[in-house]
């Protein structure tokens, strides 16, 4: 069979492990089972495991140990300490009995560095030949290490083995009460029938008082399953009724239960009378309480105790309360030296934070002494977050304060310490001031809070972890002669910490906390009634962190839902935008999505108003030239906060916008630490290849231009784009582009009906567009996308798992839309229109968890490409598509060929016969076919050139890969296994495929073996199989006549055997019928009775004569090898490998005193002999095969019987001169050449540290 059967498991040499812990004992700190799995890792490849055993004292050893040796399934022996050597002896014992029962070739791994055991171990090695391996400690003898085959170090083996993960408890009891229990009962029978309901869910009865019990469960869910079933059920004739579950908080778990008294009981029945989801609430929810029109601001003490980088908040107009330390140690410098600050006024008390301009209206919380922060989140979802590199531990002394943590999963409820002030007490120590009126100002000046896309609203995916926290990027909107004066106190910090993109570098964008802004509430209801409905909303779908309402600057409420991450984010939006809640149905956004940074819009104003005379500009004219500059707009309420820059006068005439005069002659400060920021220095423009505007075009008709269309090759526009990028010191502006590469190399060759320059640098490699300060976008170097924590910011990978079918479904859609456009080219705003009229249906941005369009289209940027700024946008398919959108259409083109190949000049004509379109290359977003003929996988396509210059594409047929061959040979084995219980050993071609999947219990995947068709399969294993016609024009799948003979003789040799070795050849037609269910037909064999069939089954059975006839009788096969072995001998000695037939029998005959017939042996010893004439006269010679396997033995006697299998090749040459091909003995690797002599090498050890063994019977 093709299948060697030392490789299947039940034929594999076992191997038994013995291990003499209180010797060789698990390094501290490390956990047994990696032990464990490291051995069988590194020894059992090439043997199944037949022992695993531990002797050891479990009473003495770590209790630990034991349970993670029992978790490995490994065998534990107990033996007392107290014996002298037990341990040692039982392990011997044990040791000798795995030898009697398994025998040669076994394997035997000692864990030990005892000398008492080397006396077992020579015997094993030496006279029973066990392969032996010791692992020992590093004060083992040199007279046990010799005794092994092998020896390790156990110490260095565990070396790379990591500390044991601290582990928690998984006992977090929980509570329920039962009630209206009968009172006229024995206490001891209730008990007793409480048991029995809750025994299957491990229940302990508490306490029992009148007609209500506690009970206590080691989880909540036991404790929720035994309220489902207990619920209703009866006791002594009364229906009881089960509360829901109540958490034990710790300081009860020593206590016992906290309801031991009546009175507490009937609270605890009253308070869960109630629902859960409104005690969770009552639990986790902020306390709030509604103001008018305060602009009451809280604050938090963050930067005691570490700094945030996304900000700056400034606390300047509140007078330091007395109780509050003055020292620098506590956090009041901080401001000088730029990092965040943030007013608190204890460890012990919290004010909630704030969003932008708007005031938060959730008053402070307290709690008796002795209360405990309650957890927010569900305990399945507790950790499942990593909290952020950048959280610094707490200094001592102090606590965390809500909402100065990323990614952390409960409120720090706020309360008095035990040691602390009392609530009362507490109050008065605030001054009334603060208490009323605090307001904490934060000015984020943050260059780029999404510094790729300043056009427009920042992508959720390019806002950092930081600003995602809801506080860290908001400012306060507070009058503005306030703000005017904390202006005097802003100063924009370092954006030293960010990345290119405005991001913090070490944030993670898709697993850090997000905050979402829900909007158009119904008004109607209150605030309080809000905030539980919108958190019963959104628990519904994703765990939520914290909901907060507050009102906006129009008095209209709105609130904040902060989420664990960007996808529970996108699921909400999907699942919950446009929701009705109350009366109105919920808008919902990113909080943070912001606008372009104020520094930007305040150098963008100045910048046109200088260029204008008078430096003023009717209101309407400024907003159209501001657009047309710089691809953006500018919204009335960004411009009155500006007023540092900008005034807005109400004129005669209409409404003017005038450059503010202190801005006129001097920058403000901020202006001027904007600028020496490295990302506001970028400029729109190339200053080495600017050209100035003509006198024919004045300030405003200033506008940014739009690249061209363009026909050029990709080879030589790549080679010109790398000059330019170098010359540029990496940074090239877009929409300069074209005067540079004029400039530097020649004019584009412009072509209204060629590719948009701005796709054909998308195809450069080694370059990539991102988008700068302005909506400018910039080429640069392709960077890579792994971050400095090894994290792959890419947008797709940011979907929520839940809307990725959603995703790719729209992804489909995308290139169904596109490919019907013109040049596959889509104008933004009309992407929306199309879509329907295309699909029948509208795109709800929303459904895919994005509440903009441009923001889902980046999120799909391998699929689709955005060209162009403002309302001149295009859509297009991204080059990746593009290539795979060609290679398909190709692959349509060639297989509608016969030959499957086509040339290029023939091409366009047949294009345009199979796919019913004309044939042009732009459609494909390049503008030459070599182009994109260079982009097909090699594995898809062959390009080669004829003689005449004309190029033939086709489809190749795939070398396959050593892995698929071996696959291959396992195919064929499974083939004749297959066929052999089928008629004449052959099956209908369709109905081969149902038969596979049913006997083997899976499907036969043609692609795992290198081929597309099934047939072509077949073809790749002749020896075996074959496909043939019958008379009706079906076609068969059939084992070649050989395969089918060596079926037909173990068959045969099946019925022989079970008729004691002989049987009449009468009788074994109809033996063979009742046996198989089909005839036996010689004619199926090529031969033409059942004679003649017997004859050529020589190797299995034979004929004799008797007295009863002819007898059907077995070969001795035993003789049989022996034969071969001494011819082998014989053969292997001389140095050509042959003799003559009259040298070959007298040297028989001197060797074993036997006589040979040249023509059995030559049949009987087929493989391994020939027999052929050579000038007249007879020669016998070993096959090809064979002839390696001599050379094979004498390399192996000559390094004493044992080669690593890495060292054969060199050794080979080495001995005999040449290399070792295996291709010339029909093999593809050299593993299998090895493996097709078993009789001469065996095979041991793991794949990269094999050994080749000598057989022992040579």
């Amino acid at each position: 069979s093709p299948v060697a059967l030392h490789s299947l498991p039940r034929f594999l040499p076992p191997i038994g492990v013995f291990w003499d812990i209180e010797n060789c004992q698990v390094p501290k700190g490390r956990s047994a089972v990696a032990v464990a799995q490291i051995i069988r890792d590194r020894f059992f490849d090439g043997y199944r495991e037949a022992e695993f055993l531990v002797v050891c004292d479990v009473k003495k050893e770590n209790s630990q140990v034991i349970q993670e040796l029992n978790d490995a399934q490994v065998n534990l022996i107990h033996v007392a300490s107290t014996c002298k050597n037990a341990a040692d002896e039982k392990l011997r014992q044990s040791i000798r009995r795995f030898a009697d029962i398994h025998g040669s070739p076994a394997a035997i791994i000692l864990i030990s560095g005892d000398i008492n055991f080397a006396a077992d171990l020579t015997d094993l090695r030496h006279r029973k030949k066990f392969h032996v391996i010791l692992l020992h400690n590093s004060s083992a003898s040199e007279a046990l290490i010799l005794c092994a085959s092998e020896h390790y170090n156990f110490a260095s083996l565990m070396e790379d083995l990591p500390l044991r993960g601290t582990i928690k408890s998984n006992y977090q009891p929980v509570e329920i009460v039962v009630s209206n229990l009968p009172e006229d009962k024995d206490q001891t029978r209730i008990k007793n029938r409480l048991k029995q309901l809750s025994g299957n869910c491990g229940g302990r009865v508490l306490s029992i008082i009148k007609s209500t019990a506690t009970l206590r469960f080691s989880t909540g869910e036991f404790a929720t399953r035994a309220q489902k079933r207990m619920d209703g059920e009866d006791v002594f004739g009364r229906k009881i009724t089960v509360a829901y579950p109540n958490r034990v908080l710790e300081r009860d778990k020593k206590e016992g239960s906290p309801l031991k008294t009546q009175s507490e009981i009937c609270h605890a029945v009253r308070k869960q009378k109630c629902s859960l989801k409104e005690e969770d609430e009552n639990q986790q929810l902020a306390h709030t309480a509604i103001g008018s029109t305060s602009c009451e601001q809280s604050a938090s003490f963050s930067s005691l105790y570490h700094s945030t980088p996304a900000g700056l908040n400034v606390l300047s107009s509140i007078p330091v309360p007395d109780f509050i330390p003055r020292s620098p140690q506590n956090g009041w410098n901080v401001l000088a030296n730029g990092n965040t600050f943030s007013a608190a006024l204890s460890s012990e008390f919290n004010y909630p934070l704030h969003n932008q301009e708007n005031c938060w209206y959730e008053s402070a919380m307290f709690r008796s002494p002795s209360a405990e922060c309650i957890e927010f989140s569900t305990n399945s979802k507790k950790n499942s977050r990593n909290q952020s590199p950048l959280t610094e531990k707490t200094p001592e002394g102090y606590r965390r304060i809500r909402g100065t943590h990323r990614g952390r999963k409960i409120f720090n409820c706020i309360g008095i310490s035990r040691q602390g002030y009392k609530t009362s007490s507490y109050r008065n120590k605030i001054p009334r001031n603060a208490r009323s009126y605090i307001v904490f100002c934060q000015v984020s000046v943050l260059n780029n809070v999404a510094a790729g896309r300043k056009c427009r609203t920042p992508s959720p995916y390019t806002v950092s972890g930081a600003d995602r926290e809801g506080w860290q990027s908001q400012n306060t909107t507070c009058s503005d002669t306030e703000r005017e004066e904390l202006e005097h106190y802003f100063h924009p910090i370092s954006s030293s910490k960010l990345g290119t993109n405005g991001s913090l570098l070490s944030s993670a964008p898709c697993n850090n906390p997000v905050v979402l802004q829900v909007t158009n509430l119904d008004q109607n209801i209150d605030a309080k009634d809000l905030k539980r409905m919108l958190l019963s909303v959104f628990r519904e779908h994703v765990m939520v962190l914290h909901v907060s309402v507050f009102v906006q600057s129009d008095g209209n409420y709105a609130a904040h839902v902060k989420v664990p991450s960007l996808q529970d984010a996108q699921y909400a939006i999907s699942q919950l935008h446009r929701r009705k809640v109350g009366y109105k149905r919920i808008l919902i956004s990113y909080a943070n999505s912001g606008g372009p940074s104020p520094q930007l819009i305040r150098a963008q104003i100045i910048s046109l108003l200088l260029e204008v005379p008078g430096h003023c500009l009717p209101l309407f004219k400024f907003h159209e030239l501001f657009e047309s500059r710089y691809l953006t707009s500018i919204s009335m309420s960004d411009m009155y906060k500006m007023k540092d820059v900008c005034l807005i006068s109400e004129e005669s005439t209409g409404r003017m916008v005038i450059l503010n005069p202190d801005h006129r002659n001097t920058p403000s400060p901020i202006l001027t630490s904007s600028v020496q920021d490295g990302q506001s220095m970028e400029l729109p423009f190339c200053i080495l290849h600017s050209r100035k505007s003509g006198p024919d075009k004045g300030w405003a008709e200033q506008e940014m231009g739009v690249l061209p269309n363009v026909r050029i090759g990709l080879r030589a526009f790549a080679v010109h784009i790398h000059i330019l990028l170098q010359t540029h010191n990496g940074s090239l502006p877009l929409p300069s582009l074209p005067n540079c590469y004029e400039a530097q190399f020649e004019i584009l060759e412009v072509d209204d009906t060629g590719v948009p320059l701005e796709h054909l640098v998308s195809c450069l490699p080694g370059i990539e567009i991102y988008q700068g300060v302005g909506c400018v976008k910039y080429l640069r170097w392709l960077k890579s996308k792994a971050n400095e924590d090894g994290q792959i910011d890419d947008p797709i990978k940011c979907v929520s798992p839940a809307l990725a079918t959603q995703m790719a479904l729209f992804s489909r859609e995308l290139v169904d839309l596109l490919k019907t456009s013109p040049h596959c080219q889509l104008l933004f705003s009309r992407f929306i229109p199309a879509y329907h009229h295309h699909f029948g249906r509208q795109c709800r941005v929303a459904d895919y968890g994005f509440t903009k369009l441009i923001d889902l289209m980046e999120a799909l940027s391998h699929v689709v490409q955005v060209m162009g700024d403002g309302n001149k946008r295009v859509i297009t398919l991204s080059h990746r598509a593009q290539v795979r959108r060609f290679t398909s259409d190709l692959l349509r083109v060639l297989k509608s060929q016969a030959s499957k190949q086509v040339t290029m000049s023939e091409f366009p004509a047949v294009y345009q016969r199979v796919l019913n379109r004309p044939w042009d290359i732009v459609d494909y977003g390049v503008c030459e076919f070599r182009d994109m003929l260079g982009e097909v996988s090699e594995n898809a396509v062959v390009v080669s050139t004829q003689e005449d210059g004309d190029v033939v594409i086709s489809i190749p047929k795939r070398e396959q890969t050593p892995e698929e061959i071996e696959k291959t040979k396992q195919f064929a084995g499974e083939v004749v296994e297959l066929l052999r219980h089928a008629p004449q050993c052959s099956m209908l071609f369709n109905k081969f495929i149902p038969a596979y999947h049913h006997h083997y219990g899976h499907q036969c995947r043609v692609a795992d073996y290198g081929f597309t068709k099934l047939i072509e399969l077949f073809e790749a294993i002749p020896q075996v199989a074959k496909i043939e016609e019958d008379g009706e024009g079906e076609r068969k799948v059939m084992l070649t006549l050989e395969e089918r003979l060596r079926v037909l003789a173990e068959q045969i040799s099946a019925l022989v055997r079970s008729r004691r070795s002989n049987m009449s050849l009468s009788a074994l037609s109809m033996a063979f019928l009742r046996q198989h269910g089909y005839a036996l037909k010689p004619k199926a064999y090529e031969c033409s009775d059942l004679e003649q069939l017997i004859k050529r089954l020589y190797h299995s059975v034979a004929i004799v004569s008797s007295s009863c006839g002819p007898m059907v009788t077995l070969v001795d096969r035993a003789k049989l090898h022996q034969l071969s072995l001494q011819v082998r001998r014989i053969l292997m000695e001389q140095p050509s490998g042959k003799m003559f037939a009259g040298e070959f029998l007298r040297t028989f005959w001197n060797y074993f005193n036997q006589s040979l017939d040249l023509n059995e042996i030559d049949k009987q010893l087929a493989g391994i002999i020939r027999v052929t004439k050579h000038g007249g006269e007879r020669v016998i010679e070993l096959t090809p095969i064979q002839m390696f396997a001599r050379n094979m033995y004498h390399l192996l006697f000559e390094s004493d019987g044992r080669l690593p299998l890495s060292a054969f090749e060199s050794a080979y040459l080495r001995m005999f001169g040449v290399v070792c091909q295996p291709s010339q003995f029909g093999q593809s690797t050299i593993l299998s050449l090895l493996q097709s002599i078993p009789g001469t090498v065996l095979l041991r050890g793991k794949s990269n540290k094999k050994t080749l063994i000598l057989n022992k019977d040579l």
